[in-house]
């Protein structure tokens, strides 16, 4: 009796098709939070290796040039990782997989993903401190590169910059995975715990 009494109601909205949603209004729904996050993180990605290619052209001596090389393909590698976990980011639910599943999916790769970008950050921080400060001392100084690495103060200065600026480097990137993602992450792990509840 009561689904004909709904059935039977008035339709008292408005026969009009629904309005799109204003363009200014971001969805909550974590997913899509995500791949507007690694969207924005592949823009700069690609900003940075354009820079890194650059001075790799540019540079003159074949050690700084290797080094810058090093640099970009650890770039581009780390953009191509990105885009497999953006082009797998499904923000819809297939058939064969409960909507918890698919959360849990997706949180089990955005996680192998950031410690996997971290882990091998690890090797191209000192690269990176070692290129840097190898281009600084060229730019600066007057001495040519074959001078400079015959300097026993100097390859130990560039050494120790490496210890003491490559773990610099991994608590800024760790700093920057959480400015970045963590808002969404911390809410699809909400989502997922509300829904293991």
């Amino acid at each position: 009796m009561e689904l004909q009494r709904i059935w039977n109601a008035p339709d008292t909205q408005d026969e009009r098709p629904l309005q799109p949603i204003v363009s200014g209004q971001r969805s909550r729904h974590p997913l899509i939070r995500l791949q507007r996050a690694l969207r924005i993180n592949m823009a700069y990605g690609t900003v940075i290796t354009a820079v890194m290619g650059y001075l790799a052209l540019r540079a003159q001596d074949v050690p700084l040039m290797v080094l810058f090389w090093m640099i970009t393909a650890f770039c581009v590698w780390s953009m191509i990782d990105t885009w497999r976990l953006l082009r797998g980011l499904d923000t819809t639910v297939r058939a064969e997989r409960s909507t918890l599943d698919e959360l849990r999916r997706q949180r089990d790769a955005f996680d192998r993903w950031m410690r996997v970008q971290q882990r091998v950050g690890w090797f191209f921080y000192p690269i990176s401190v070692v290129a840097g400060g190898l281009l600084g001392a060229l730019a600066g100084g007057e001495k040519s590169l074959n001078e400079l690495l015959g300097e026993a103060e100097f390859l130990l200065l560039l050494g120790i910059l490496a210890l003491l600026f490559s773990p610099l480097c991994a608590w800024l990137a760790r700093w920057m995975f959480r400015e970045a993602f963590g808002r969404q992450v911390d809410e699809l792990r909400v989502s997922i715990h509300e829904m293991e509840a």
